[in-house]
């Protein structure tokens, strides 16, 4: 069994993980309303913070039993009624790094990200 998560902020064909991090740690997601969240670390410093958003709470608690359970490898914004995942990575400063999805819901001003392949968005 794998011990690394795929995140991938494109979706579509062939969708390319932007981060891997420990399973271990997205199991412990924590949630509040749609939202969901964790933090991924290597050799004990914080190197990702994962924020999710998802449509509704049933699909919220879809993807967080999911994340818990050690069920799901990978994940993007097309799965799990996903509406925008957020990668802020430690070195990006304080905008995120990555954006997948619908960037209105991420908290930014677009003008700071370009539009990629498979609809993900990355800082200027």
């Amino acid at each position: 069994m794998s011990r690394l998560l795929f995140v991938c902020a494109g979706s579509g064909k062939g969708r390319v993980p932007y981060a891997m991090v420990r399973r271990k740690d997205a199991q412990a997601i924590q949630r509040e309303g749609n939202w969901l969240s964790f933090d991924s670390s290597f050799k004990g410093k914080r190197i990702w913070n994962i924020r999710i958003l998802t449509e509704s709470s049933q699909a919220a608690d879809h993807l967080a039993d999911a994340l818990k359970n050690k069920i799901i490898y990978s994940f993007c914004p097309d799965d799990f009624s996903i509406q925008t995942i957020i990668l802020q990575h430690e070195e990006s400063g304080p905008e995120p790094k990555w954006i997948g999805g619908d960037i209105s819901f991420a908290g930014v001003h677009p003008s700071l990200y370009s539009r990629g392949g498979n609809n993900a968005y990355g800082r200027k």
